[in-house]
């Protein structure tokens, strides 16, 4: 099969007033790819283009000849005209390398070798389950007098995970920050190089539930987590971040916050407790959205300090 490299495209009035569709060939765009530390970025005809290695274990290849988008890896195309993207139709190389992945916003559509995704936003990302080859990308920008949905909320108003999983399925504002509140269902792992944490939500804490996941998700305020005990199950929490649907490469689809996201409110079923001396057992409670050990009467931060 020949190889046919990144296209993009040139203005086609009759798709609307002030849409265009602009190309993008070898002649070009193959000496414009600027290398970067994790990947690539290309600026042409008003669209910035990243190519990031992100959470990929392979190191990208030069996208000159074929974009070869490893599991991990993100894609993003913005529109610097503020104009809305459209559709994005990706020509992949072949059946085998023709696989649906994460977008930001919209939804995607294979037909045989294409790749095409729908929606409206001024900035698209695309993250890759599988790996991807694609040989032609073609971007259709519209009106710029479209506004994209407004989804924003705030605390008071934060979603359920029902309502967040609606939203999600919709594909629309999903590039806003937004609160969404539930219950501690699950806690996935600790990392300790960014001080992250992962953890699920459902409406009832329980692990049967609708699920939804704070992928790599921050304490209050922001702050690192110190480890897994800085959260309990069972905890009731408000969290804020930006929504979108992960795809893995095998089993269901995860409805989530990105990474990121942080803890805005955390209260347990165990109250908060002001007399330390009524708590005599070995125990753990959140307090002011911490991990505070009880033991024989005395309180301990989650690095085993005494605290006062």
């Amino acid at each position: 099969m020949k190889k046919l490299l990144l296209l993009f495209v040139a203005a086609i009035a009759t798709l609307s007033v002030n849409a265009k569709v602009v190309k993008v060939n070898m002649d070009n765009v193959k000496d414009k790819w600027v290398k970067t530390e994790n990947g690539f970025t290309l600026s042409y005809e008003g669209l910035n283009f990243t190519f990031d290695k992100a959470e990929s274990s392979s190191d990208l290849v030069d996208p000159t000849d074929l974009i070869k988008i490893y599991v991990g890896s993100v894609l993003t195309i913005e529109n610097t005209e503020e104009e809305n993207i459209t559709t994005a139709s990706f020509a992949c190389y072949s059946d085998k390398y023709c696989v649906d992945g994460t977008w930001s916003a919209g939804k995607a559509t294979i037909e045989g070798t294409n790749l095409k995704w729908e929606g409206s936003t001024t900035k698209l990302s695309f993250t890759a389950v599988k790996q991807i080859r694609v040989s032609e990308i073609i971007i259709t920008t519209g009106d710029s007098k479209y506004e994209e949905k407004d989804i924003t909320n705030t605390v008071e108003t934060a979603y359920t995970i029902t309502e967040a999983v609606q939203l999600i399925q919709a594909g629309e504002g999903l590039s806003q920050t937004v609160f969404v509140k539930g219950i501690i269902s699950k806690i996935d792992n600790f990392n300790e190089k960014y001080g992250s944490l992962t953890y699920w939500l459902s409406e009832d804490g329980s692990t049967s539930a609708q699920q939804f996941q704070c992928y790599s998700g921050l304490n209050v305020n922001g702050e690192k987590f110190t480890s897994e005990e800085d959260l309990q199950v069972g905890a009731e929490v408000i969290v804020k971040g930006v929504m979108k649907k992960y795809k893995p490469q095998e089993g269901a689809e995860i409805y989530e916050f990105d990474m990121n996201n942080e803890i805005v409110s955390l209260a347990t079923s165990i109250e908060e407790v002001e007399e330390v001396a009524a708590q005599p057992k070995s125990m753990k409670v959140m307090q002011n959205g911490r991990l505070v050990i009880i033991n024989n009467g005395k309180k301990y931060n989650a690095a085993g300090m005494m605290m006062k």
